[in-house]
């Protein structure tokens, strides 16, 4: 026991978007985990805390919960709420090799990353290129790069010029410039659907933009659309959602980019998962539809294949190329040289299109070993096959996602709750599962440690 702490300062932003008990959550967490808050310290009461912070009482509570759902904290009844004995890295990384099944990763599973390829191609670029390969490239990326990037894109049936392409440092950083971009030229809001990729939203506030939720986009009207104008950006994932991992259907995409033009609103295509296909219906980009005019685009390899080489692009507009430049001169300066020369050879040489071709199959293989063992196993669950890339969206009908990812953790598996896709935190008996980093052989057992997590705690299907 390492005694107890009163009081602890926490920064609040009243002003935005993230419910003030995530806050408290994400604060305590960083403490804990750098030891700030070491191993068996008391912390502060509920009631007190709620107290010297100005909140509620319940937001603690809250707080304290979610802390606890992960592992951070053990709450003692009347005695108190203590930081847990946590594991050190490395002790943490052998146990979730020897007892954990990681269905939260996004990272791929060593046999998708085409490491031996990549590792040749790297020898042969320092050998040809010598010193060239390690100065510093244009902030808009290698004109050689951007030239089969465009080659690339075409079997998205995208057409471009290569000087459209902007070469970034993987999905994330595309993301943060095109929202700066977007800023700079006047945009103020994010709209984005009921669910979805969290640092999006992260990334927008950083940007000072406000964010929107979208109607169901199938259900949105031409009267919404009206509202729109120059200064508003939809941030959208249309193939192979994430975390739904749903598909935009065609008519909708059209629909969309109608408005677009009518009321000149951004569209922000985030398709990190498009080239991960497997379904039989092939939907193009919104970036390949006519009317994309004002359509930023953003592909990654990095995110399946080689998470560590972080290679992205975009597709910006011509309104937006200066304000992408002066960001990425502002904020990051130029992706490395190095790299680009590396991924440009692996794409010249066919590899890439072999290694996606791979992915493709590993991932199909996967995603139907898991829906068929659920559908075995916990026939009560909901959920839609994907037409393509790593997620499942599964409903939990009377079972919190924060609940269920608890049960699981405590059966070997981690899952990702879905209440954190959610932007006003409420409810959502859901999770999500990743099959990105779980070989196919093992799917059956994962499958029979959720049904031990969750099938008492199943209810018939009311709720939806």
């Amino acid at each position: 026991m390492k005694g107890k702490i009163d009081m602890i300062e926490i920064p609040l932003d009243y002003d935005s978007d993230i419910p003030l008990y995530r806050q408290i959550t994400f604060h305590l967490k960083k403490m804990i985990e750098k030891e700030s808050l070491p191993p068996g310290l008391k912390l502060p009461g509920s009631r007190q805390l709620a107290k010297d912070l100005g909140v509620g009482r319940v937001t603690v509570i809250e707080a304290y919960k979610l802390l606890a759902d992960y592992g951070y904290v053990v709450e003692r009844g009347r005695s108190g709420t203590y930081v847990a004995q946590r594991k050190t890295c490395n002790e943490n990384r052998e146990q979730k090799i020897e007892t954990n099944w990681d269905l939260d990763c996004v990272r791929p599973s060593s046999d998708l990353i085409p490491a031996t390829e990549l590792s040749r191609i790297a020898r042969d670029v320092l050998a040809f290129w010598g010193p060239q390969a390690l100065c510093e490239a244009p902030l808009a990326g290698l004109d050689t790069l951007r030239q089969v990037l465009v080659e690339h894109g075409a079997s998205r049936g995208i057409p471009a010029f290569w000087k459209d392409v902007f070469v970034t440092a993987g999905g994330r950083h595309g993301l943060a410039l095109s929202l700066g971009a977007l800023r700079r030229c006047g945009v103020e809001k994010m709209w984005v659907e009921e669910l979805t990729y969290p640092d999006a939203i992260a990334i927008a506030q950083s940007e000072g933009l406000n964010i929107g939720i979208l109607p169901p986009l199938e259900e949105i009207s031409e009267t919404w659309y009206e509202s729109l104008s120059g200064a508003d950006v939809l941030y959208l994932v249309p193939s192979f959602q994430n975390p739904t991992g749903q598909t935009i259907p065609v008519a909708v995409r059209q629909m969309i980019l109608q408005g677009s033009i009518r009321y000149g609103f951004w569209i922000l295509e985030d398709d990190a998962y498009g080239e991960l296909r497997y379904g039989d219906t092939s939907i193009s980009a919104l970036k390949a539809m006519d009317g994309a005019d004002k359509v930023v685009y953003l592909g990654s390899f990095s995110q399946v294949l080689f998470p560590g080489l972080r290679i992205g692009y975009s597709l910006v507009p011509e309104q937006l190329e200066d304000s992408f430049i002066c960001i990425q001169a502002r904020k990051w300066g130029p992706v490395s040289s190095l790299d680009q020369l590396v991924v440009q050879k692996f794409i010249e040489g066919k590899g890439l299109e072999s290694a996606l071709e791979l992915a493709r199959g590993a991932i199909e293989s996967r995603m139907k070993a898991l829906t068929g063992a659920l559908m075995e196993k916990l026939p009560k669950v909901q959920f839609l096959m994907p037409e393509g890339g790593i997620y499942l969206w599964l409903r939990l009908p009377g079972l919190d996602g924060w609940d269920a990812a608890q049960k699981a953790r405590k059966q070997g598996v981690l899952v990702t709750p879905g209440n954190i896709f959610s932007l006003d935190s409420k409810r959502v008996e859901a999770v999500r599962l990743s099959v990105c980093g779980v070989p196919s052989e093992h799917i059956t057992s994962i499958v029979g440690c959720l049904e031990k997590a969750w099938n008492a705690s199943l209810f018939p299907l009311h709720h939806f």
